[in-house]
């Protein structure tokens, strides 16, 4: 996939979440609601399009429900919130739209088991309505808990597939190991 524009895979229903929540997914100093909606493409509309804040207000209570998101509070900066919750924030972003294929790069990096938890139970929740995950992760256990299918790079490229039946801790470390040269010490071999 290589799109010019962001607007053009949103077009097509491809969203992303970056890995990089601080620097490239929130807006520090910004409310919950304007994070929620701080992309006017998402949610149909043009830029310096404004929404009402009370049609914002109103709008993002039930995405705060629906993925969990304390405090309940839309007008409290998200850079309070735990790493947790700032995630729930920016995948309600996505996942309260109807995507067709989001990618997710290290969705769970930085939150705790608590939050991790209800982020599993959310991709869920959006692959049962029929939205696929592309999930990029290092995190081998993520990886076994969640996916259907795995693909292991090496140096940027993929070199196995993995099927649901054969994903396992042991078998991913394995792999991964095989494929980086052991170094020597004391060239002795």
């Amino acid at each position: 996939m290589n799109y010019r524009k962001v607007s053009e895979a949103v077009r097509l229903g491809i969203g992303f979440s970056t890995s990089n929540r601080e620097t490239e997914a929130i807006a520090a100093g910004m409310s919950v609601k304007e994070n929620l909606f701080l992309n006017p493409l998402l949610w149909g509309r043009r830029f310096f399009s404004p929404i009402s804040s009370k049609k914002e207000r109103s709008l993002t209570f039930p995405h705060l429900d629906k993925f969990g998101v304390r405090p309940r509070d839309p007008d409290l900066s998200l850079d309070t919130f735990s790493g947790g919750n700032q995630q729930k924030v920016i995948l309600a972003r996505w996942f309260g739209l109807s995507f067709n294929v989001m990618v997710l790069e290290e969705p769970t990096m930085g939150v705790d088991i608590g939050a991790k938890a209800d982020i599993y139970g959310l991709f869920k929740n959006v692959t049962e309505a029929g939205t696929s995950l592309i999930i990029v992760s290092t995190d081998m256990e993520e990886v076994v808990r969640v996916a259907n299918r795995a693909v292991v790079f090496f140096q940027g490229k993929p070199v196995k597939i993995v099927e649901k039946s054969d994903i396992t801790f042991n078998n991913l470390i394995s792999i991964a190991s095989n494929l980086v040269p052991m170094a020597t010490s004391g060239g002795h071999n």
